[in-house]
């Protein structure tokens, strides 16, 4: 009997002394996400942002939070939660969707992509592949606005205010104005013009009298009328590269600034 009772107080003792053990062993967690610098709680406590590394707890049975909050923290975007039973040093891994909130002034704006309407702005997509190409923002009685999507980075918001139609018409009435910032030399714009009225008339006169001269040849086999259509080919193409050149003049001098 006492042999009996002898065993049993050491199984209990040994029994206690293992619990007491195991309760005062501590482990390792560590959180990571895609994207990072995701908020982390253990028990509604804040351990840090994601990557966490070896953060220190006893085992036990957790609730870990993992979530992300904009600027006002009105709006609580993707959140992971995960009833976790510590028993071993352990890492968590986990990846979002890609997040985009979308808000114009005014509100209750199409968004538009590949002409599919995504919603009405104030708007909060998740999607699983990121957004690539451009959106379209678009409001009655407002200007059309165009934004690249890929210049957002993961998470972040997207604030456009729009522009009223009748406003931009307005501004496109008093903006009107073909001054140019210097004056125009009109003489010398007057001369260059004459130039190429001389130009023209010079290539096209000595090209009817190389035609001519030509012609001649072809009926008289004449030398000398061949030598003339030649020369008079020279001198309007002479005349045809003078005239552009001086019209390239006029131009800068017409429209430069």
């Amino acid at each position: 009997m006492t042999k009996k009772i002898l065993i049993l107080f050491f199984f209990f003792s040994s029994l206690n002394l293992l619990n007491a053990q195991q309760d005062s062993s501590i482990y390792s967690l560590s959180v990571t996400s895609f994207p990072d610098n995701y908020d982390v709680y253990v028990d509604s406590v804040f351990i840090g942002k994601t990557p966490v590394t070896n953060c220190k707890l006893k085992p036990s049975i957790y609730i870990l939070k993992i979530m992300n909050w904009d600027e006002l923290r009105s709006w609580e975007n993707e959140s992971k939660i995960i009833t976790l039973n510590l028993k071993s040093d352990t890492i968590i891994n986990v990846s979002f969707r890609n997040e985009y909130f979308i808000n114009t002034i005014p509100s209750n704006a199409s968004v538009i992509k590949n002409d599919s309407t995504l919603g009405f702005t104030p708007l909060r997509l998740f999607t699983k592949e990121k957004l690539t190409g451009s959106l379209i923002l678009r409001k009655d009685g407002y200007l059309e606005k165009t934004i690249n999507i890929e210049s957002f980075d993961f998470g972040k918001s997207i604030n456009e205010t729009l522009t009223p139609s009748s406003i931009a018409k307005n501004d496109v009435w008093k903006d009107k104005n073909t001054n140019f910032n210097t004056k125009r030399n009109f003489p010398l714009i007057i001369g260059l013009g004459a130039l190429i009225a001389g130009g023209t008339f010079g290539t096209f006169n000595f090209k009817s009298k190389a035609n001519d001269a030509y012609d001649r040849y072809i009926n008289t086999y004449n030398q000398v009328d061949y030598d003339e259509s030649k020369t008079n080919d020279t001198y309007s193409t002479i005349f045809l590269i003078a005239t552009e050149i001086t019209l390239g003049f006029l131009v800068y001098y017409l429209f430069g600034d």
